[in-house]
């Protein structure tokens, strides 16, 4: 048995000795314990600020007493402890009538691409190696001279059971790294950065680094331009904020009313060939598991198919109050949090164009924005962070002070084109992506 396979039974063992001391003629209960090491390094202008490795183990517990919930988190030698005040905390709250039932067990897929016995292996010293070999990498000119970088790298065990029957257990890696850095040329600065991220140990630190201090580089002496509408095209880094976030409606915000998309099922909300799909069992996804945070087997589902709004992201809670089956999409940051519906892997189909520049006469080249839609109304007005003019199909100079608005529907049905390749940022996967006449403002 492998060290994962130890952790996992392991912590298996914690959930059902949990699951004992709750009396399930009058509760329903979950527990839901992890194991995780990791280890990271962190340079600041060049140089180590920090390196460090540490773990961590615990467990949550919810109760449920006619739909009123205790949580209470405890680390596993506290087992009991967190019981009790689970338990203490669902007699002392109000029932809720639209609690039907935690998850019910169910047979689980085999994921893959989610553990590298390399990530497992790595010490200290190879993770501040990779943090100096990216900011070495991002060192491209005499005129990027400050540098800052990070790597990391983790491996965890998670188990899962509930008083009805589901058991469930699962190990992950991850690697990451991250540069930042700025450029200096007389009283001219630019900045640029880099992130990837992947279950295995497979990140290309020449690649990273590359980009970062290309992107410094081309981030000197921005101008403004003029205002207008005009064709904005968004990296792939900022469909993340504008699009996927507004296109991942979670059913908890639908049912309550408090997203823009409420009643749209079935509705034509963007273009023809505008496809975006949750997929928790993506091999390689960083999101992906065999199981979300309740112990339901995770699946691929149609958020938007060509342009057709399909479905929200549901847990169990807000899929029995429609009489209707989770879509696997309860998510925990660790266990000391109850579970919330949160997207896992978003992927977005990709087009045929080679090049989505290269037919703006003018426009804006969108790397990064800050901000997000107001998910109520749709409205997005974002500070574009880092971007370029589109001048006659080529990106030219960066931007200086300026912003983009538009209503979410309204971009979604202004897309005109999509991207042949694509690229993965936080748990998105999506092409680069074109949008038609966006009211851009400029100014300085």
């Amino acid at each position: 048995m492998t060290a994962a396979a130890e952790r996992e039974t392991a912590l298996l063992d914690v959930c059902m000795r949990a699951l004992a001391l709750i009396d399930t003629s009058i509760y329903q209960g979950e527990a839901f314990a992890t194991h995780s090491n990791s280890i990271s390094a962190e340079l600041e202008k060049g140089k180590i600020k920090s390196s460090q490795s540490g773990f961590e183990r615990g467990i949550g517990i919810r109760v449920f007493k006619e739909g009123s919930m205790g949580y209470a988190h405890a680390s596993l030698e506290r087992v009991e402890f967190a019981v009790e005040k689970a338990i203490s905390a669902a007699r002392a709250g109000s029932p809720d009538k639209d609690f039907k039932s935690l998850s019910l067990p169910e047979s689980y897929s085999t994921v893959t691409g989610t553990w590298d016995h390399t990530i497992a292996s790595l010490d200290v010293a190879t993770v501040a190696q990779l943090a100096i070999d990216v900011a070495d990498a991002s060192r491209i000119d005499k005129r990027v001279d400050i540098i800052n970088s990070g790597a990391s790298v983790g491996q965890w065990s998670g188990a899962i059971a509930n008083t009805l029957g589901v058991v469930g257990m699962d190990s992950g890696t991850q690697a990451a790294l991250d540069v930042d850095v700025i450029a200096h040329e007389g009283d001219a600065s630019g900045n640029g950065f880099e992130y990837a991220a992947s279950r295995r140990f497979d990140l290309d630190v020449e690649l990273v680094g590359l980009a970062a201090g290309e992107m410094a580089l081309s981030s000197m002496n921005p101008r403004p331009i003029q205002s207008g509408k005009m064709p904005v095209v968004l990296d792939p880094l900022a469909v993340g904020p504008v699009i996927a976030a507004a296109a991942t409606v979670s059913a908890e915000d639908a049912q309550r009313d408090r997203s823009f998309l409420t009643g749209k099922i079935g509705e034509h909300i963007a273009v023809n060939g505008f496809t975006i799909v949750d997929d928790g069992l993506l091999s390689g996804g960083l999101e992906t598991s065999p199981f979300d945070a309740e112990g339901v087997p995770s699946q691929r589902t149609t958020l938007v198919e060509n342009g057709v709004l399909r479905s929200y992201l549901y847990d169990s809670y807000t899929a029995n109050k429609e009489g209707r089956k989770s879509t696997g999409n309860a998510s925990r940051g660790d266990f000391r949090q109850p579970p919330s519906i949160s997207p896992t892997n978003l992927v977005i189909a990709n087009g045929a164009e080679t090049d989505v520049i290269e037919d703006v006469r003018r426009g804006i080249y969108v790397r990064a924005t800050g901000d997000r839609p107001n998910m109520s109304t749709g409205e997005f007005s974002g500070m574009v962070y880092a971007g370029y003019a589109i001048e006659d199909g080529e990106r030219k100079h960066a931007l200086k002070q300026t912003n983009i608005g538009i209503n979410v529907l309204d971009l979604l049905k202004q897309i005109d084109g999509l991207s042949r390749d694509v690229t993965t940022y936080f748990g998105l996967t999506t092409p680069t992506i074109r949008v038609t006449d966006v009211s851009v403002a400029s100014s300085g």
